[in-house]
């Protein structure tokens, strides 16, 4: 039996967003950031970026907040690690800097759901995208279910929100963000958790970069008017095409 909690007043208070960028991959991590601020997400959640190369983008003129990771942070679990430091927000909205939500996203009904789900004191809140479907979820309230086992991507970093405290558990400063997914499973015991689905907020993305390379099916989500700036500024090549027919069919 699920105990509920009193809302809180403010919710952007309790959950922040996040993009922790890679080096050379800045030209994607600017893609989201202007991808967010047209759908005005840096008016309902404090929004962070953090990146080794923070100076390459304080000329976007916009109401970030920016994190500079220091060089002594040598992977990716350290870097976020120290992001999260800096973050006093009780959840994370992770996205991840290759990942590009296509679709119209309301941060307003986002931000509604969100205070529903946060009174359940889940670890992870999940919201109804196309890279985690979920199936056998129970049913709790206000639109809100209840992951019923432990899903083998029951940790993936796209789009979820974590509970700050959770998600500093189960990450090592030797991860990477694939090792990362596939070990914390785990590192905690799913029973004494409480995973929540909200099914009516739809994100719908694209994974640009896949093992280093462009996939062009990705890139024809964009805009027309961002394919060709994106593909001035990144330092990924496009995939082979027999290559990204193979990745499609697997």
């Amino acid at each position: 039996m699920i105990n509920m909690e009193k809302k809180t007043n403010d919710i952007s208070k309790k959950i922040a967003l996040l993009i922790l960028t890679m080096p050379k991959f800045e030209a994607e991590a600017k893609l989201l950031v202007k991808r967010f601020n047209q759908l005005n997400f840096d008016l309902y959640f404090p929004c962070f970026l953090a990146s080794k190369n923070i100076e390459l983008f304080k000329n976007l003129n916009i109401r970030w907040n920016l994190i500079s990771i220091d060089e002594r942070y040598s992977t990716w679990g350290q870097e976020m690690l120290f992001a999260l430091s800096q973050i006093k927000e009780q959840y994370i909205f992770i996205c991840l800097d290759d990942f590009y939500p296509y679709s119209r996203i309301s941060p307003k009904v986002l931000k509604k759901y969100l205070e529903k789900a946060i009174t359940f004191k889940p670890s992870i809140i999940r919201t109804n995208n196309n890279f985690n479907k979920r199936i056998r979820l129970n049913y709790i309230k206000n639109c809100i279910y209840k992951e019923s086992y432990l899903h083998r991507y029951g940790t993936s970093l796209v789009f979820p929100i974590y509970k700050k405290s959770f998600f500093k558990s189960i990450i090592t400063s030797n991860d990477t963000p694939w090792s990362f997914e596939k070990e914390s499973l785990s590192r905690f015991d799913f029973k004494k958790h409480i995973f929540v689905y909200i099914q009516k907020v739809n994100i719908r993305a694209v994974n640009l970069v896949v093992k280093g390379k462009i996939l062009k099916s990705s890139i024809r989500k964009l805009p027309y008017n961002l394919q060709k700036e994106y593909l001035n500024g990144t330092h990924n090549n496009l995939m082979k095409r027999e290559v990204e027919i193979l990745y499609h069919i697997k």
